[in-house]
């Protein structure tokens, strides 16, 4: 059985970022219909061992989702920016109107609804682990 990482497991272990202890770890993603993307905050990349490519890996019911190093030449593998770290980049877009259209629809969440996932790391399968279930709508702004 895989053994799930709690945030605090996982910055127990200081895997977020080259010997800086961070005690703050965002493990979570967010989904927005409209733009059709996925962002994954910059900790998901962190605990991962910051990979120059990461890996989304869908399981069959669409129901959750695994983020983990990826290939530069890998199914549904996407290039992890320079400069991750710095406070202008807090986030790697993945911009994918199928996969996201796909989440959307097979999980009955509201089309043009921006949506939070958090996730859990799992050390065996050194992945980021969402469970779509868990999904929170994000509050839009109001306009002045």
């Amino acid at each position: 059985m895989t053994k799930i990482l709690t945030i605090e497991e996982a910055n127990g272990e200081n895997r977020l970022s080259n010997g800086i202890k961070r005690t703050n770890a965002v493990l979570a993603a967010r989904l927005t219909h409209d733009r059709r993307s996925i962002y994954l905050w910059r900790d998901v990349v962190r605990v991962l061992g910051a990979p120059k490519y990461v890996s989304i890996r869908v399981n069959q019911e669409y129901d959750s989702f695994a983020v983990t190093p990826g290939e530069a030449n890998g199914y549904m593998s996407f290039l992890v920016p320079d400069g991750l770290s710095s406070a202008k980049q807090p986030a790697v877009g993945i911009h994918s109107s199928r996969f996201c259209e796909e989440l959307i629809a097979m999980n009955d969440l509201t089309v043009g609804e921006s949506y939070r996932i958090e996730g859990h790391y799992s050390e065996k399968n050194n992945a980021v682990i969402f469970n779509v279930a868990d999904a929170v709508v994000i509050p839009k702004k109001k306009s002045s």
